[in-house]
């Protein structure tokens, strides 16, 4: 009976740390244009030069954003395309991040952004 108890206790143990760790979420990189559509923290590894109207697509709320440093480059062209952009979401934070050459560096509308 105490082996059973014991062999309990251990699968209840390793069933927990199994729940904790499918909860903790790494950062994802970045190093070209991107949609992020999943709450988290986000980095970029390189710099980017747009390729589609938006380097950087956000399409849902809680997300931080660090750009380490580096750019986002619109290239220049003069269409009408963002650096950044983010609409109907909040609790977005965008920090260590250049932008340029766009018609507009970032779009963001009804949303909370903090920019560090």
């Amino acid at each position: 009976m105490k082996e059973l108890k014991f062999k309990t206790a251990i699968l209840l143990a390793l069933l927990t740390c199994l729940a904790g760790i499918s909860s903790v979420s790494a950062d994802t990189a970045i190093n070209t244009t991107y949609v992020i559509d999943t709450p988290g923290n986000y980095y970029l590894t390189d710099n980017i030069t747009r390729t589609t109207t938006y380097a950087i697509e956000i399409t849902c709320s809680d997300v931080v954003l660090d750009g380490k440093g580096y750019f986002i480059d619109g290239a220049g062209d003069g269409a009408s395309n963002f650096g950044i952009y983010a609409n109907g979401v909040s609790n977005i934070t965008i920090k260590n991040l250049n932008i340029w050459n766009f018609l507009q560096d970032m779009l963001v509308e009804l949303t909370y952004i903090l920019i560090m």
